[in-house]
């Protein structure tokens, strides 16, 4: 199935902000780190394979993001895994929209490279 690229990068912004949250999330309920990073792994592929196939899309982003989010900032156990003494509200998001702003860059990366081998090819 073939996205726009506005699409992409939305899919790719959305990945990248619930990988932060459910890292976050996962490290401070499970009790070891690779048990944490084993769920953490099903979780986003779950996510990915739902939007590859266009299970979830527009609100539903929204709808889980928002619950992500509120989930991490009210379960007090979570903000033992978020670095800093600050709010913990601001910490959080400013991790989750710097994870999705990665992803956003290298997968825009990823689309430039494949535009110019395409081209070349």
């Amino acid at each position: 199935m073939r996205f726009s690229t506005l699409e992409l990068l939305g899919n790719a912004g959305f990945i990248g902000f619930e990988g932060a949250l459910l890292a976050i999330a996962l490290a401070s309920l499970l009790p070891t780190p690779l048990l944490g990073l084993g769920l953490w792994m099903v979780t986003l592929l779950g996510l990915i394979v739902g939007q590859y196939f266009r299970m979830i899309e527009r609100w539903d982003l929204l709808l889980i993001s928002v619950l992500t989010l509120v989930g991490v900032v009210w379960y007090a156990p979570a903000h033992a895994a978020v670095p800093g003494t600050g709010s913990v509200l601001l910490t959080v998001l400013l991790l989750a929209a710097l994870a999705g702003c990665g992803v956003i860059a290298v997968v825009s990366l990823f689309r430039l490279i494949y535009k110019l081998l395409s081209q070349i090819i």
